[in-house]
């Protein structure tokens, strides 16, 4: 008797258990969309723009998007926020029985006990639960009611949040914000006063590189349109048209960021060019000495130490080389600081390079024009030599040999090099 008590005290909890599962009352509120909700209609927001200490009042209406959604609005948390100034917030909500309750944060604190709020970096959230009102019930509408003060911004025309939510089992930006455009007129007046001394200072510079040999016509078009652009800018800010004027002033500022670009781009091919260039007064200075060593060389002049400096001039004017054709790739990188930079140093190594050929070359010179105008001696008996170390002996042979060789390692780096830039290989090759 009593086990058959339990077996049907059993059979009764599964049964409410299951009836309770199924009642739409029971159910976990089901997740909201966009589509879910109305539009919300704002009233009291319908300036282009607000200065900072102007008071703003207006209301917001979250309203179900039709009757069936009307109980989807219903047992969940709704998050009001604002970033206006001295603010109160006020949210009532409307239920389809009749009944309003109201939520309200003033005085800087929740005026309902059961509410939560807090600032969050000048952030004002106010938040409140919207309890189950059944599958009858539901929600006709909230009105919320932003009052307050417009905020101080950094920038000339900055976008700030006067009003957003959030909504819990609900998609972000569920409901769509409120936002206002706040003018900050002295910095209005700063950008304007930069935008123009910028572009002063970059057509000075694009004056300074072309004359230098520079091509800079892509720099000076987007000079030109950003030059336009500010005046527009100017005329429209003198007659209170900030929104146009703001919009010409952004325009301007890209075009002279543009500008700024291109303008490093051509200083950079123009310095790249230029490295190129010195390499190829070097070689043509290494090609001179080449042949000038072999002239000494007929006239009978030692020409040991001079070959080992043409040796040394030859794999330095190959380490330069190779530095100025990976310095292609930082240009292809738009890395023009560094191009500028290492093409810099080529040129300054290879002038100074070239200037220690041409000072060996009118040494040698010298040299050679001496022995030219010296008579030659009448042959005399030579006595036996002494006996010299083989080293000596052998010196200029060994010297040769060894230039020879560096030569022909050299050439096999100058060759490689060649690849990419013909002129340094013909001028390579005539050194062998």
């Amino acid at each position: 008797m009593r086990g058959r008590r339990t077996i049907l005290l059993l059979a009764i909890l599964i049964t409410l258990f299951c009836s309770l599962c199924g009642s739409p009352s029971a159910l976990a509120a089901e997740h909201l969309n966009a589509s879910d909700f109305g539009p919300p209609n704002p009233q009291g927001v319908g300036k282009e723009y607000y200065k900072p200490g102007e008071r703003l009042e207006f209301l917001y209406y979250v309203v179900p998007s039709d009757e069936d959604k009307k109980v989807k609005l219903d047992d969940r948390y709704y998050y009001v926020y604002t970033s206006l100034d001295g603010v109160t917030i006020r949210a009532t909500v409307f239920l389809t029985t009749g009944a309003s309750i109201q939520h309200q944060y003033l005085n800087g604190r929740c005026q309902n006990p059961e509410d939560s709020c807090e600032i969050l970096d000048g952030t004002v959230k106010m938040s409140f639960h919207i309890g189950d009102t059944g599958s009858q019930g539901g929600v006709d509408e909230i009105e919320v009611e932003i009052k307050g003060t417009v905020p101080s911004v950094e920038k000339r025309l900055e976008i700030v949040k006067a009003l957003w939510f959030e909504v819990s089992d609900a998609e972000d930006n569920v409901l769509p914000p409120v936002e206002i455009r706040v003018l900050n007129l002295n910095q209005f007046t700063q950008d304007l006063d930069n935008a123009k001394k910028d572009y002063q200072s970059l057509s000075d510079n694009a004056t300074i590189l072309e004359e230098e040999g520079a091509v800079t016509v892509d720099a000076k078009d987007c000079l030109e349109k950003a030059r336009d652009n500010i005046t527009l800018a100017e005329n429209y800010y003198k007659d209170g048209n900030y929104i146009q004027a703001d919009e010409k002033l952004k325009n301007a500022e890209e075009l002279l960021d543009k500008a700024t670009f291109e303008l490093s781009k051509a200083e950079a091919n123009f310095v790249y060019e230029n490295a190129g260039d010195e390499l190829e007064k070097l070689s043509v200075a290494i090609v001179q000495f080449d042949y000038t060593i072999r002239e000494a060389k007929d006239a009978g002049i030692p020409v040991s130490s001079y070959e080992f400096q043409l040796i040394t001039l030859k794999s330095k004017y190959t380490n330069l080389a190779e530095k100025n054709d990976k310095t292609a790739d930082y240009l292809e990188k738009s890395k023009f600081d560094d191009v500028i930079k290492r093409s810099n140093s080529v040129i300054n190594e290879s002038a100074t390079l070239t200037m220690q050929a041409n000072s060996l070359i009118a040494e040698l010179r010298k040299k050679i024009d001496e022995a030219k105008e010296t008579p030659t001696p009448t042959p005399t008996p030579t006595p036996t030599p002494t006996p010299q170390p083989f080293f000596f002996e052998q010196r200029d042979r060994l010297v040769l040999i060894g230039a020879v060789v560096a030569i022909i390692i050299g050439g096999g780096g100058a060759a490689a090099i060649a690849i990419s830039r013909y002129r340094h290989k013909r001028a390579f090759d005539e050194l062998k």
